[in-house]
């Protein structure tokens, strides 16, 4: 595939009472044609400040925006190709859903075809003499969507667009949305703080912290193979327990001695442990013949319909997490033996915990 777009060592600074603020801070990546991302992390971390980056709405101070093999800094807004579907939708009030997706075309713009061939793939050809009031989140934000789409984007930027949807629509409405960019060949990136959405409309995901790009890969290799303590930690439930440096790539921890495949900055260390590598025997995975079992006490449960998730403290006090089938109960105090299993063992440096403090 063709590369569409590539962000360089992108900085944004902005002036707040005579200070220079940092809001995004050397940001780095590339799409290909028909590629879907996300871009993922916490209130505040400059997510929505880059879409309207890369939309014209906001200046750069340094860095470089190639899209379409041209850079795109000095381009006006109208100009770029590039079509946003805002946060709140934007429908105007007194116009209907069909006159707020031809809005501004003219008759040379429309294109008729196309026009059916959307309303058909997001189905709301029954809504289209409706007022927005007389609509749906579901339904505004398709017709917000199909105003976009309609002109024919290269590339569609999304602003949170299922904030304003219930919870249990939410991943089903970014699976349908990546069926359609899908079909239509379309390159897209979604801002979001839920990483359910991401993961269910996303090729690669971008996990921003404090105005930075900390790693951008696939939702697997976030979730297995993170690169840095924050990612660890935002995706996904962990926890992390002390380990001791044995030799160069071994270690010891309060789960047995372990080995890792790379080399470690300086100590103290950490080993991070998901909970669906940690087992109650007996449950769904019988301890294998090579496998040691470890004891610990229930303290907590955290109910989740098919699976509950359990506190598991240590002999030595420390805890660990275990997601298990919800049908097999275990109450609070109660002690269990329990196996890890772990394809790859992650140790982090503590000391990153206080680096993911200082990004900027």
């Amino acid at each position: 595939m063709q590369q569409l777009i590539m962000v360089e060592n992108l900085h944004v600074h902005l002036k707040n009472q005579g200070n220079d603020v940092k809001i995004l801070n050397g940001i780095n990546f590339k799409l290909e044609e028909g590629e879907l991302a996300s871009l993922l992390g916490p209130s505040g971390c400059g997510k929505s400040t880059l879409l309207r980056v890369l939309i014209g709405l906001e200046k750069i101070s340094t860095g470089t925006i190639v899209f379409e093999q041209k850079n795109i800094e000095m381009v006006k807004p109208h100009k770029r190709n590039i079509g946003l579907v805002f946060q709140d939708y934007a429908l105007f009030p007194h116009l209907t859903a069909h006159e707020n997706i031809c809005i501004g075309l003219s008759e040379n713009q429309f294109n008729n075809e196309l026009f059916t061939q959307l309303v058909n793939m997001v189905k709301i050809d029954e809504i289209l003499r409706r007022y927005p009031h007389e609509l749906s989140g579901g339904q505004q934000q398709r017709v917000a969507l199909v105003r976009t789409l309609i002109r024919s984007p290269r590339l569609v930027l999304l602003d949170e667009p299922f904030s304003g949807l219930d919870s249990h629509l939410k991943e089903d409405m970014a699976k349908e949305l990546r069926m359609l960019f899908k079909k239509l060949k379309t390159t897209a990136i979604m801002v979001t703080h839920d990483q359910k959405e991401a993961f269910s409309f996303s090729d690669s995901i971008g996990i921003m912290r404090q105005g930075q790009i900390v790693q951008w890969s696939k939702a697997f290799d976030l979730y297995h193979e993170p690169q840095n303590r924050f990612v660890a930690t935002f995706i996904g439930e962990t926890t992390f327990i002390k380990a001791k440096k044995i030799s160069e790539y071994c270690f010891y921890s309060a789960l047995g001695e372990f080995k890792i495949d790379k080399k470690t900055d300086d100590g103290p260390f950490e080993l991070m442990v998901r909970p669906d590598d940690i087992h109650i025997d007996g449950v769904s995975h019988p301890l294998a013949n090579d496998e040691i079992s470890i004891e610990g006490e229930i303290i907590e449960s955290d109910f989740r319909g098919a699976m509950t998730l359990y506190l598991i403290q240590l002999e030595n006090s420390e805890c660990i997490k275990s997601l298990v089938p919800s049908h097999q109960k275990f109450e609070r105090g109660q002690k269990v033996s329990f196996h890890v299993d772990m394809d790859r063992f992650i140790v982090f440096s503590e000391n990153d915990k206080f680096n993911d403090d200082n990004l900027i």
